[in-house]
């Protein structure tokens, strides 16, 4: 019983010892750089087709710009001075709409009066402007307006806020919640609205 056992142990050592030499008398005949060369070729097929996947397993949710326009004014001119006022510390024209980043507009009224609107993103789609992270409107003298988000439409000349908002005039502070203003009508309608008159 101990002589076949270790006359299997024998034939084991025997076959790993063949194994070896065969390797090793391989391992002599093969050329290094042949080797080196062909592991490198597999790496970059294997690479390449790894990044290759990723590529198109990702989504791109951010279009690209036709065309982008950095620290930009435009001025508009009637006969006798500059009626309008626009500019922006970044404009991106898409195939279907207009961002501007730091929007600051500024018109000059018939009567003298001055408004100005600002916002920190405003996307412009065909007759509509949406103010994502607020709108800040003024009309001189002394009328001042906040909405956390808006969009105004131009054809309508209609306004609906989502979020909180503010007016002060000189007679009153009105705060309240998703204003709506029909500037046709002239109605304003909203939710939960507190005024406070301002005494002199």
């Amino acid at each position: 019983m101990g002589f076949r056992r270790n006359k299997e142990l024998t034939k084991g050592r025997i076959f790993i010892l063949k194994r070896y030499i065969a390797i090793k008398v391989f391992l002599r005949q093969v050329n290094y750089i042949l080797v080196f060369f062909i592991g490198l070729l597999l790496f970059s097929l294997f690479s390449l087709l790894l990044f290759r996947y990723n590529e198109t397993s990702h989504t791109y949710t951010q279009e690209i710009p036709k065309l982008e326009v950095f620290h930009f004014t435009l001025n508009r001119f009637d006969m006798q001075h500059v009626d309008m006022f626009i500019k922006a510390d970044k404009g991106m024209q898409y195939k279907d709409k207009e961002i501007y980043i730091n929007f600051f507009g500024s018109r000059l009224n018939e009567d003298l009066s001055a408004e100005t609107l600002e916002g920190q993103e405003v996307w412009h789609i065909g007759d509509v402007y949406n103010f994502l992270t607020g709108i800040y409107y003024t009309k001189s003298p002394n009328i001042k307006f906040f909405s956390e988000k808006g969009i105004y439409n131009t054809k309508n000349e209609v306004f609906q806020g989502k979020g909180r908002f503010f007016i002060e005039d000189t007679n009153m502070t009105t705060n309240g919640e998703d204003i709506f203003y029909d500037k046709t009508t002239d109605t304003i309608t909203a939710k939960n609205i507190t005024t406070k008159l301002i005494k002199f």
